[in-house]
């Protein structure tokens, strides 16, 4: 459970973030070493609590998820997966590359002068 300090800083840690995201524990490490806004340890060691307020972090978390599922809503990556063919895992991999190189895909456009994916 999540401890708010004296001063009303609310401390939750990794496992807690985890269980909110409804991802496992290595995933916020990956997380926490990836994003350099991620909020560093508080001073209690014990419990890994994260100085941040959850429900900014946990928006942002969301925010990022829909981003991937926006990208990825023209391919029903877990429909191959539900094949469970023993290439299941493989063939989901490269028919999201497919997907996300796709030349006829509006992201695939730029327009800012960056190289698309598709390049």
């Amino acid at each position: 459970m999540p401890d708010v300090t004296e001063t009303g800083t609310l401390l939750i840690s990794m496992s807690e973030i985890a269980e909110l995201a409804g991802v496992q524990r290595p995933v916020v490490t990956n997380w926490r070493c990836r994003h350099g806004d991620f909020p560093p340890p508080a001073d209690d060691q014990a419990a890994q609590p994260m100085g941040r307020h959850i429900d900014e972090m946990l928006a942002k978390v969301r925010g990022l998820h829909q981003v991937l599922l926006d990208i990825l809503a023209g391919y029903d990556w877990r429909a191959v997966l539900a094949t469970r063919r023993p290439t299941a895992y493989r063939d989901a991999l490269f028919g999201t590359v497919d997907h996300l190189r796709d030349a006829s895909l509006p992201a695939n456009h730029s327009q800012d002068g960056r190289l698309p994916l598709t390049a």
